[in-house]
């Protein structure tokens, strides 16, 4: 007995803790992604923590599939990938307290009270899209929500983009279709 709520606990965190991330994906079925083998980056970076680790997600994953970053040499694809913040209304979980009196064998008569305060929590999530240099097309894009946790540790924060980087990458490059 003992050890059933500590299991229970391990279990549901894990439980928890392995729960999909979704992934928006949208990308140009007529682009031929076999041409492709070389990145580099936009412009556009802020150069946070936060976008660094991004990157070297991103650049990780895109080594182990054959791509190389283009230093010097002009690339195939410009890749952006940027955290992206909303916040949500919570509920928290409210407390009570009640009294009751009994006046009568089966008559009670009871207050109770209690609150709930609604707080605000910030939602981080990662965009990433690849453009074609030779013709500045967008050629695909991901997005997911939840990926980033608010007051986690720079350890924490890492493993999460890693993790959200690779289950973002796993559709890239998208299969060859058949032609018709």
């Amino acid at each position: 007995m003992r050890l059933a709520i500590p299991l229970s606990a391990l279990f549901l965190g894990t439980l928890i803790a392995c729960s999909p991330l979704q992934v928006k994906y949208d990308y140009d079925a007529r682009a031929d992604y076999a041409q492709y083998h070389s990145f580099d980056w936009e412009a556009d970076s802020k150069d946070t923590f936060t976008e660094r680790r991004i990157r070297a997600a991103v650049e990780k994953d895109l080594t182990a599939k054959g791509f190389r970053r283009a230093e010097g040499n002009p690339p195939d694809l410009l890749v952006s990938a940027y955290p992206v913040y909303r916040d949500e209304r919570v509920r928290s979980v409210g407390v009570g307290v009640g009294i009751g009196l009994r006046i009568l064998p089966g008559v009670s008569v009871g207050v109770g009270t209690g609150s709930a305060k609604a707080k605000v929590q910030t939602i981080g999530g990662i965009v990433m899209a690849f453009k074609d240099t030779r013709n500045s097309q967008l050629i695909w894009k991901a997005e997911t929500e939840d990926a980033l946790e608010e007051g986690s540790t720079p350890e924490e924060s890492e493993e999460a983009i890693q993790a959200a980087v690779t289950r973002m990458l796993e559709r890239f490059p998208p299969e060859a279709r058949p032609s018709k």
